[in-house]
C-alpha cells in the first residue's frame, strides 16, 4: 500500500513541475497603464525605448482612461498613468495616488466623425438628418465619448441622435464598429482614424465643441520602479518621439518642464 501513496506522491510532484513549467512567466518590467487611443504609437516607441535602455522593460495596459483610473484606485498594478483626459489625471493626484507629471501635456489630438469608405455624408448634420446608428465611446468612462456628447450637446444634436447611439468599450472599439459597418458612423480621434483604410473622415469638429483634447502623465506613487518611470516620461517629451507621435496624427505636447526629472 505504501508502495502506491508513494507512487502517487511522485506522480503529483512531476505533474507540479510540468504545470509550473507551462505556466506563463512572472510580469517584470515598468507598467504603463495607457489610453487606448495611444496604443499603436506606443507599440512603435516601445520597440526604440527598449532598444535603448535594454535592462528595462514596458508592459502596457489599455484601456479607457476613466477604467485605468478605477484600476488604480483598486489597486492594479500600474508604475504610469498616460491619461487621455486631465479629469482623470488630476482625480488620482487628488486622491494621493499619483504623481501628476506637472501640468504640462505630452500630446495633444483632435476629435473626427468617421463613416466606412463607401459612406455619402457630407457632413456630422447630414449623418444626423439620415437617421443612422452612430457610435460613441461610452462618456462615463471615456474621454473619447464625453468629448462626442459636448459636441453633439453643443450643436443642439444630442437628443436627436440619443436614441440611436451604440456605445464603445473606448474608441477603438468605435474604430471597429465602423470598419465592420455595424454603424453608419462614429466619434473617433484624428490618430485613430488616419491609421484605418476602411473608413474615411466626414468632419473634423471644431475644437471650441468640447473641452480640450490632452494627454497627461503621471507616476504611480506606489509604483516600484519610479525612476524608470521618470525616465519614460521625459522620453516622451523628446522631439524625436514626438514627430513619430505627429506621424499617427497626435499633435505635438507642451516640452519637457524645465527643472524636471
Amino acid at each position: 500500500m505504501s508502495f502506491f501513496v508513494k507512487r502517487s506522491r511522485g506522480l503529483l510532484f512531476l505533474l507540479l513541475v510540468l504545470l509550473t513549467g507551462c505556466s506563463p512567466p512572472q510580469q517584470d518590467g515598468t507598467v504603463i497603464s495607457t489610453a487606448a487611443s495611444l496604443k499603436e504609437s506606443m507599440e512603435e516607441i516601445k520597440v526604440i525605448y527598449e532598444n535603448e535602455y535594454p535592462n528595462q522593460r514596458l508592459i502596457f495596459n489599455y484601456g479607457g482612461s476613466g477604467s485605468l483610473r478605477r484600476q488604480i484606485e483598486q489597486g492594479a498594478p500600474a508604475d504610469v498613468f498616460l491619461s487621455a483626459s486631465k479629469e482623470h489625471a488630476q482625480s488620482l493626484a487628488k486622491e494621493d495616488l499619483i504623481e501628476l507629471h506637472s501640468d504640462k501635456v505630452f500630446l495633444r489630438n483632435s476629435l473626427v466623425v468617421i463613416g466606412s469608405k463607401d459612406h455619402t455624408y457630407k457632413s456630422l448634420e447630414h449623418m444626423i438628418r439620415e437617421g443612422g446608428r452612430i457610435a460613441i465611446a461610452i462618456p462615463e468612462t471615456t474621454p473619447a465619448g464625453r468629448y462626442a456628447k459636448q459636441a453633439l450637446e453643443h450643436e443642439g444634436m444630442w437628443d436627436e441622435a440619443e436614441d440611436r447611439l451604440v456605445y464603445g468599450k473606448d474608441v477603438s472599439h468605435v474604430l471597429t464598429l465602423v470598419e465592420q459597418q455595424n454603424v453608419a458612423a462614429g466619434f473617433v480621434y484624428q490618430s485613430d482614424a488616419i491609421k484605418s483604410s476602411r473608413v474615411k473622415i466626414i468632419e473634423q469638429l471644431d475644437a471650441s465643441l468640447h473641452d480640450p483634447i490632452e494627454y497627461y502623465a503621471g507616476i504611480v506613487k506606489k509604483s516600484s520602479t519610479s525612476r524608470e518611470a521618470e525616465q519614460f516620461i521625459q522620453f516622451l517629451y523628446r522631439d524625436d518621439i514626438q514627430s513619430i507621435m505627429e506621424e499617427h496624427g497626435f499633435l505635438k505636447g507642451e516640452r519637457y518642464p524645465a527643472g524636471s526629472g
